[in-house]
């Protein structure tokens, strides 16, 4: 059974450090950063951005209008999430990133979960990776882009949309510790609501810190002590060995073909990432997503997922690696027992499929530049405002410790999408909603990518989620009635759900340097976000 269903492939996987050659990340940090340049306005069409939080993308598109590299965007506006949504973005925090660089042609992903250490405590990992990937593909002074965050904190920001949900969400229903809410209230001491200006001189101070000295400031400075000592005081021990010896590493991302592209994801192997890009795979090996109707498509995404968790399991159980599953032939294999008349039950197929492991409360943005360099990042606390405590004196959130090795590996993704014989980026993207998130994404992609659809149709269709366990596919209340007879008609047990998944995307049919006018940006309407266009 398992012959047929998978077939057999080899895997190939590289990592590389950071810095090139293997030089550590602290000589990295010690370059001069005035090496760097300057922003310079651009003529002309300049790139797309979408984030979770709207000020992050107006970062975004300040940068991009300025001559800045995707790299260079991202890490400002990683910056200025951790200011202007500490709930799910902060300097303690971790998540993923996938960049791809049109000068190298090539792709790389950048895993940095935030996962407990030997002592307990959770490593701050981002503004490590943060600095790599500026050290590498950045051309902006690294003083100027942290100084977005910095000055945010410092003079005050009006709360967005997107953060006054989560101090209300937070409040009401979460139970998040009150002393961690008290640290943004106003001075009537309730808390802010959209549009209040929330200031923040403790967090400003650290990061007047990292713009100064680099990365080095946290990971290799006074401050390292500090924090070490800070999150133990918190409950979450850590030593400064903790936080000093890790370093980032440049992986070689989960790789599917999608028509004449390569879709490179940045995720745990066995998580979202490797959902998402199995269905991809899939629906492009079978080559009749276009051409089909709306509900023969919702028929075909909702069986590909379904054999994409029964992959899931097998590669969990080490039964096959998570790159042999994206192999033509295995994809080909799996596909085989597909029915366009009928649903396949779950028992048919070889494997249980694994419960779904991730919190909803991620935040992420997509980037394509002017120079077709593409990123996609996504964040997370492993919570809603993480552990609920804050380091003392410093204003950084910090991230609960994962319950299990399991937990958050459907919490955070992202991908790039790069035609490689023309050396342009297609699409980046990333998806929020825990367990959602695969099937919030791929629906997204598939749309986009293979049937074609304009970004934001494919970003407020209607959309369809299963888990693998149930046997049940769920769909969104505002789905057609069409779909949902037919699905129901093919044998699929389809009940209803409230709307799922949050999604950024930024997307070019054609290369945007040549052809800006075919390219578009979308924040999810199910969230508060904002995309942006760069002139």
């Amino acid at each position: 059974m398992q012959d047929t269903f998978f077939g057999k492939t080899k895997l190939h996987s590289a990592i590389l450090t950071v810095c090139l050659g293997g030089m550590l990340l602290s000589a990295c940090e010690t370059v001069d950063e005035t090496a760097k340049g300057s922003l310079q306005v651009v003529e002309g069409f300049a790139g797309v951005v979408s984030a979770d939080e709207p000020r992050a993308a107006q970062v975004g598109r300040e940068l991009l209008g300025n001559g800045a590299t995707a790299a260079d965007t991202a890490v400002a506006m990683y910056f200025t999430m951790a200011v202007t949504m500490p709930s799910r973005v902060s300097l303690a925090g971790g998540g993923v990133c996938s960049y791809y660089d049109k000068q190298e042609n090539k792709a790389v992903a950048m895993n940095f979960l935030p996962k407990s250490s030997t002592s307990g405590g959770v490593i701050p990992k981002a503004p490590r990776v943060m600095a790599a990937m500026h050290a590498r593909f950045g051309a902006v002074r690294w003083q100027q882009l942290v100084a977005y965050g910095e000055n945010l904190a410092r003079f005050g920001n009006p709360v967005s949309r997107s953060f006054a949900y989560d101090l209300a969400l937070a409040n009401k229903r979460l139970g998040v510790n009150a002393e961690l809410l008290s640290k943004f209230a106003r001075e009537d001491g309730k808390l802010p609501r959209e549009g209040d200006k929330l200031v923040q001189p403790e967090l400003s101070g650290i990061l007047g810190g990292l713009r100064a000295q680099g990365a080095g400031y946290l990971y290799a400075g006074p401050l390292t002590r500090r924090y070490a000592e800070a999150s133990t005081d918190a409950g979450f021990p850590l030593s400064s060995d903790d936080v000093r010896n890790y370093l980032p590493a440049f992986d070689e991302p989960l790789n599917v073909q999608v028509k004449d592209d390569i879709a490179h994801f940045s995720g745990d192997v066995s998580g979202s990432a490797l959902i998402t890009a199995n269905v991809l795979g899939q629906l492009n090996v079978s080559g009749d997503y276009e051409g089909a109707s709306l509900e023969e498509r919702s028929h075909m995404f909702v069986e590909a997922l379904k054999r994409a968790q029964v992959v899931r399991a097998g590669v969990a159980s080490g039964q096959v690696t998570a790159e042999a599953t994206l192999a033509e032939e295995v994809l080909e294999n799996v596909s085989d027992s597909y029915n366009p008349g009928s649903a396949t039950p779950m028992s048919a197929l070889p494997y249980q499929a694994l419960p779904a492991s991730g919190n909803p409360y991620a935040a992420g943005f997509s980037v394509i530049d002017k120079y077709n360099n593409s990123v996609a990042c996504s964040f997370t606390l492993n919570g809603l405002f993480g552990s609920g405590r804050m380091a003392e004196g410093m204003g950084i959130v910090l991230p609960a410790p994962p319950r299990s090795s399991a937990d958050g590996l459907d919490t955070v993704m992202s991908v790039v999408v790069a035609n490689e014989p023309t050396a342009f980026s297609r699409y980046s993207g990333t998806s929020a909603g825990g367990a959602v998130s695969a099937s919030a994404l791929g629906k997204v992609m598939a749309d986009t990518l293979l049937a074609n659809i304009p970004l934001k149709d494919a970003e407020v269709a209607a959309r369809l989620h299963h888990s693998g366990k149930p046997d049940v596919v769920f769909y969104e209340q505002k789905s057609s009635a069409e779909i949902v007879e037919s699905l129901k008609s093919k044998g699929h047990d389809a009940r209803p759900a409230p709307e799922f998944g949050r999604v950024n995307s930024s997307h070019c049919a054609k290369s945007l340097k040549f052809n800006p006018e075919t390219c578009s940006s979308a924040a999810d309407t199910r969230g508060y976000g904002l995309s942006r266009l760069a002139r």
